[in-house]
């Protein structure tokens, strides 16, 4: 049983499988270590040094009480996963902004 259901404090070992199970993520990493699209439909580096990525979202897809999934709530996660002081904390922690750009779109 996972200590908590926030995702920001999921555990990428063992505990990983319930968190896959609730939530969906932005890319999945295939088998191979290819990226195939999950929430994000495209992305791509948007510069020349590889320092911006944008992700454009599905527009299809809800959250469990009906509340639009959109690019406020991609910036609402991961400042939440920011700030949260989880497991995965360090790795966002080199996030060093995150912008809606506007309704489907993340940079």
């Amino acid at each position: 049983e996972p200590a908590s259901w926030d995702p920001a404090q999921a555990h990428v070992g063992h505990m990983l499988q319930p968190f896959q199970a609730a939530y969906d993520t932005l890319l999945l990493r295939e088998p191979d270590g290819t990226l195939a699209p999950m929430l994000a439909s495209e992305w791509g580096y948007t510069d020349d040094t590889k320092t911006v990525l944008s992700l454009e979202l599905r527009t299809d897809v809800t959250f469990s009480d009906g509340a639009p999934f959109d690019a406020d709530a991609v910036v609402a996660n991961i400042e939440h996963f920011k700030v949260d002081n989880g497991r995965q904390a360090a790795q966002a922690a080199a996030i060093e902004t995150v912008t809606a750009v506007d309704a489907d779109t993340v940079e």
